[in-house]
């Protein structure tokens, strides 16, 4: 800790003394300049204005010049498994939601309606007509398909810890029935009902070996964020941060509108052909029938 003396100069100011003068009477009344507390952590030597210090989350007061302390650390067991299980429930979330799209219901039949259509229904089957068809847009996605995949892969994988490799099962993390298409369960969990009556793992090796759980987290959830950013990355078809093919996709929005506009002008040219023959005929007809009303008044004068 710092030295420091209780006792006070008996005036702070210098009335005219040089620094050397000033110094001199300051030692001979006993005080001593305050310095920044200091201590050894771990082998670590840490500093502080004050005789307060927060180390990794400890807080703590040095109330003697070397006095020595040791401090034992528990592992905050509910708080790390909070954690794992919070990010267990995004992931499945997350997967629940890319399966259900892959594996949309057909929508064959369901094509987008015309005006004259909808004015012919409800507002709300409308909406239902029109929702079933967003529903689907991503079924049977080959892209898709390939991001589930890899998710499933990668959240299967082991990691080396300390020269061991554990997996989620490690620690009563594993997927559940087929049918759910990699959702993740966890051993003892109260809030799951198909693994609550199991053995709790995950707690125990928390306990146990904390950095063994929180590495083996890490560095899958690490590998899943480098896939997602490789699979976002800017191509000749897609833009970065795209999962598609944007640019092809506007390349081929552009190529329809102007299609569409060529298709216009042509309609438009084969109403003015048709306008211009139908005009010559609408001519040809008046003529004919002036000369039949003509020729029937001459015969008839006859």
């Amino acid at each position: 800790a710092s030295d420091w003396s209780s006792e006070v100069c008996s005036s702070d100011l210098r009335d005219g003394e040089s620094d050397d003068e000033f110094a001199a009477r300051k030692k001979s009344e006993g005080v001593i300049d305050a310095t920044d507390a200091s201590i050894l952590y771990n082998g670590i030597e840490y500093t502080s204005t004050t005789n307060n210090f927060n180390i990794n989350g400890l807080t703590f007061d040095v109330t003697a010049k070397g006095e020595e302390m040791q401090f034992t650390v528990d592992n905050d067991v509910d708080g790390i498994y909070n954690k794992v299980k919070d990010f267990l429930k995004e992931y499945n979330s997350l997967l629940k939601e890319m399966n259900t799209l892959y594996n949309a219901d057909s929508t064959r039949g369901y094509e987008p309606l015309t005006s004259d259509e909808k004015d012919a229904m409800s507002e709300d089957e409308v909406k239902e007509w029109e929702k079933k068809i967003k529903d689907s847009l991503l079924r049977r996605d080959d892209k898709l398909s390939a991001y589930t995949s890899n998710f499933r892969s990668i959240m299967n994988k082991s990691i080396e810890v300390d020269g061991q490799r554990y997996s989620l099962s490690s620690f009563g993390i594993n997927t559940g029935d087929w049918s759910e298409r990699g959702l993740l369960h966890l051993d003892g969990d109260p809030d799951d009902s198909t693994t609550a009556a199991n053995s709790d793992k995950l707690k125990a090796a928390i306990a146990a070996n904390p950095e063994a759980v929180t590495k083996t987290l890490a560095g899958l959830g690490n590998e899943l964020y480098s896939y997602l950013m490789k699979a976002q990355k800017k191509t000749s078809t897609s833009s970065s941060q795209t999962f598609y093919d944007d640019l092809t996709l506007d390349a081929d929005i552009k190529t329809q509108k102007e299609n569409v506009k060529k298709m216009q002008q042509k309609m438009n040219d084969e109403e003015d052909k048709y306008y211009k023959q139908f005009s010559a005929m609408e001519t040809a007809m008046a003529k004919l029938q002036s000369q039949q009303s003509y020729l029937s008044g001459l015969f008839g004068g006859m």
